[in-house]
């Protein structure tokens, strides 16, 4: 066995096969990979986050290994970090985290904590930074639709993309209808979108952009029953009523008829005289006084009296007929 440039030589037997064995020394790497938010929960998003390989404190002009920027779900992320390796993450704040990359591949990095304990650093794995500069609050109003009451009880998502993808944290409608996401940072937009209506209104579906020029937004829901609160629509025009016809000429009325003549009356009877009254009996219960069947006294005198107006009467009726039946003999 020869070592070579190109390697080692081995020589075999009498027949000299070569074989040549080339051994490279290549770095295994890796990548760090973790989510950095403030203390409100909310993506570091655009900060930059830098990584030495050796502690930067109190050392301004040590330069970084690498410098990435935070996206806008809070992820970081260092590729091609070489193994067995320990490092320094500084944040935003200034603070310092150690990382400790394991030569095993398969084993995964570590971050040592202030406490001196370790935890293992994946995509999942939360840093939170501290700084409390360049921030601001976006005020989200609650209301019902068609004026400014307050609405409880709606859950609202702040995004950090328009297409609401990336959910940073959500928070409910107190009774004053407010929600505060307080802790965004300056120069980052966010976006609103209910996920969840109170009790018997419509989940409003619109995106709503918050930023530091309009840093309050308003949303309103519409209740179920929403028929008692839409506007009525406008009514439909009258049509033109029809024009009355003219009205008929009214017929001409006929000739009255002649009236027939006047019958012939009978000749009114002779009255029958009235008898002799029956002179009453003299004491006793048979007395005539007590029966009211039995005329009494004056009966017959009246009685006389209405025949003798009868009879003057249709005496006077005949005499008119004769004359009128005379006087139109005469006419004719």
């Amino acid at each position: 066995m020869t070592a070579t440039d190109a390697g080692l030589l081995v020589t075999a037997g009498a027949a000299k096969s070569e074989l040549t064995l080339k051994l490279t020394n290549e770095a295994h790497t890796t990548d760090l990979v973790f989510r950095l938010v403030n203390e409100s929960g909310i993506p570091m998003t655009g900060e930059k986050v830098q990584i030495f390989t050796s502690d930067p404190t109190g050392k301004p002009d040590l330069a970084p290994v690498k410098e990435v920027t935070v996206s806008s779900d809070g992820t970081v992320k260092f590729s091609g970090i070489r193994r067995g390796a320990a490092y320094y993450v500084r944040r935003p704040d200034g603070g310092v985290m150690p990382v400790n990359v394991p030569a095993q591949v398969n084993d995964e990095p570590t971050v040592t904590l202030p406490d001196g304990t370790s935890a293992t650093l994946t995509a999942n794995y939360q840093v939170t930074d501290t700084s409390t500069t360049d921030q601001w609050t976006l005020t989200v109003n609650k209301v019902i639709s068609g004026g400014t009451t307050p609405l409880p009880g709606a859950t609202i998502g702040l995004y950090a993309d328009a297409a609401c993808q990336t959910l940073i944290k959500t928070g409910v409608s107190d009774q004053d209808g407010t929600v505060i996401f307080s802790g965004l940072i300056k120069g980052q937009s966010y976006w609103l979108k209910e996920t969840a209506a109170p009790t018997g209104y419509k989940l409003d579906t619109t995106t709503y952009e918050g930023n530091e020029t309009n840093s309050t937004v308003t949303i309103a829901n519409t209740p179920n029953n929403s028929g008692n609160t839409g506007t009525p629509g406008t009514p439909g025009t009258p049509g033109t009523p029809d024009t009355p016809g003219t009205p008929g000429e009214p017929g001409t009325p006929g000739e009255p008829g002649t009236p027939g003549e006047p019958g012939t009356p009978s000749e009114p009877g002779t009255p029958n005289e009235p008898s002799t009254p029956v002179n009453p009996g003299n004491g006793g219960s048979n007395n005539s006084t007590n029966n009211p069947n039995i005329p009494q006294t004056g009966d017959y005198t009246q009685l006389l009296i209405v025949v003798t107006l009868v009879s003057g009467i249709l005496l006077a009726v005949m005499t008119i007929y004769r004359r009128l039946m005379v006087k139109r003999r005469g006419q004719k």
